[in-house]
């Protein structure tokens, strides 16, 4: 509040306020809740099971649900592919890690 008070008295318009005060400070906080939406549409596994009838178009999570249910007895390559399917969340946390906890604690910081 006192950034954009301050930045009002400099003579800055709304649109100005917003794009270089405000979205600069928001940037990590929007980008980290994109990520967790993004991780979270990637397990969903309610929605597509749903709408895609066609076996031969379907998501990771509903063809390890599947795979599951006729090799039971390989837990090992069950596991395998739940580990592939883990591996592009893991890499996508590496590369942004730093921006998302600085989105993470931004908010935690006092005065």
């Amino acid at each position: 509040m006192a950034l954009e008070e301050s930045a009002r008295l400099d003579g800055c318009s709304d649109l100005r306020v917003f794009f270089k005060i405000i979205l600069p400070i928001c940037k990590p906080v929007m980008f980290t809740m994109a990520l967790i939406t993004s991780i979270g549409q990637w397990n969903d596994f309610y929605m597509p099971m749903v709408i895609l009838g066609n076996k031969n178009v379907t998501t990771l999570t509903l063809a390890i649900y599947r795979c599951i249910g006729q090799f039971m007895r390989y837990m090992s390559e069950s596991m395998a592919a739940v580990m592939i399917t883990l591996v592009p969340i893991i890499v996508v946390y590496f590369l942004f890690s730093s921006q998302i906890v600085e989105g993470l604690t931004g908010g935690a910081v006092k005065g």
